[in-house]
């Protein structure tokens, strides 16, 4: 008789995930913190209001021409919702505006204004420094181990999240 197939991985099998979830909820929390504070150094009016989580999407449309809420969505692997809101809040600082596709009237395309453009290199300012911050504290293998961890983990949550 055949072994039986080793169980798959469950909540009864892993001992404590409060230490998961909170490593998980202060790397982001002290990544966010870190773009915030690139952020501060930029030069640019305290009124403009831009975020650190906008800085995805910001950094995509600054590479980009025009892109629709489904394409940005997609790219960044996020909810239209959540880009949704997050294209909202760039409307509003000014750093984007919605044009209609000239072959298809239906879509509406997000585009950098002329106040986006002109914080363009700032994307890479801040890629730079992150990348220098987190060069410091991991190695490059390390960098990669942690994004496939993730990517696991990020994959697996869209999954069940659709099914």
């Amino acid at each position: 008789m055949p072994a039986p197939a080793p169980s798959p991985t469950t909540a009864t099998n892993i001992v404590d995930l409060d230490p998961l979830i909170l490593r998980i909820s202060r790397a982001h929390h002290q990544m966010m913190g870190l773009i915030q504070s690139e952020i501060d150094r930029l030069d640019v009016p305290s009124d403009l209001r831009l975020q650190p989580g906008m800085m995805p999407l910001f950094c995509l449309l600054a590479n980009e021409e025009e892109l629709t809420i489904s394409e940005l969505a997609h790219r960044l692997e996020m909810a239209k919702s959540s880009v949704t809101g997050a294209v909202r809040r760039m409307e509003a600082a000014g750093l984007v505006c919605q044009v209609y596709d000239q072959s298809d009237r239906r879509l509406r395309r997000i585009r950098l204004t002329s106040l986006g453009r002109s914080l363009k290199p700032a994307c890479e300012r801040i890629r730079q420094a992150v990348g220098e911050r987190l060069g410091q504290i991991m190695s490059p293998k390390e960098f990669r181990q942690l994004l496939a961890l993730l990517g696991t983990l990020s994959e697996a949550s869209t999954n069940e999240a659709a099914s």
